[in-house]
């Protein structure tokens, strides 16, 4: 009775305690393993959240803001349209170079079919000679600061973008042109991708430019 009072049972798989203390270490290699593999992927995938994260701050951050992440506010939008549509219309050197070589640079942050759109344009301008040796630049025409009533919003991730520009070209030197006006720009939204980190992209005119002198007799 009293042996069998006394007599304990082995918590562990073998009688040897060589061949226990072999086991533990087999188990403990293993979980060092999976633990391993888990730091590691943890450690990737935040290596890859901070590489392509992107924020969007309201004109005036003082107010406050609540950001949320792949949605693009109207002042982003505005600013995105402006800088591109003015980048695209820049001729530099001669129309017939620059206007081609700004479609292609672009084509990430445009659409197919403005793409499409673009090109006929250059290949009907440069038939009808009004691309050779001759310059164009875009100037914001007056106080073009962002406001709400500057964009609207279509849903389904679309807006239209009023744009306000002084148009000036040069041929052969002399300025032979120079109009204000008011161009209405299509955005759509667009998966973020190396080479389009702003999610957006310009889709064509929403409706035909306008004459400012006209629109400020108008009001």
């Amino acid at each position: 009775m009293n042996n069998q009072a006394t007599t304990k049972t082995n918590p562990l798989p073998f009688e040897n305690p060589a061949d226990n203390q072999r086991s533990i270490i087999r188990i403990l290699a293993r979980l060092i393993a999976v633990l391993t593999l888990l730091l590691a992927g943890s450690l990737a995938t935040t290596y890859y959240a901070l590489a392509t994260i992107e924020i969007s701050l309201p004109p005036d951050p003082s107010q406050g803001a609540l950001l949320k992440r792949d949605v693009k506010g109207p002042s982003e939008v505005y600013t995105f349209a402006l800088w591109h549509y003015q980048q695209l219309q820049h001729w530099a050197k001669a129309g017939h170079l620059d206007y081609k070589q700004n479609i292609d640079d672009l084509v990430p942050l445009i659409t197919p079919a403005f793409k499409g759109f673009l090109d006929r344009d250059y290949r009907i301008r440069l038939d009808r000679g009004e691309l050779n040796n001759r310059i164009r630049h875009l100037e914001p025409h007056g106080d073009m600061h962002y406001e709400d009533s500057r964009i609207q919003a279509l849903g389904s991730g679309t807006w239209v973008v009023m744009a306000d520009y002084v148009v000036k070209e040069w041929y052969l030197g002399e300025e032979i042109k120079q109009i204000p006006l008011r161009y209405y720009l299509r955005v759509v939204k667009t998966p973020v991708t190396a080479k389009n980190r702003f999610g957006l992209r310009m889709d064509g005119y929403y409706d035909e430019p306008e004459r400012l002198e006209k629109k400020e007799k108008k009001s």
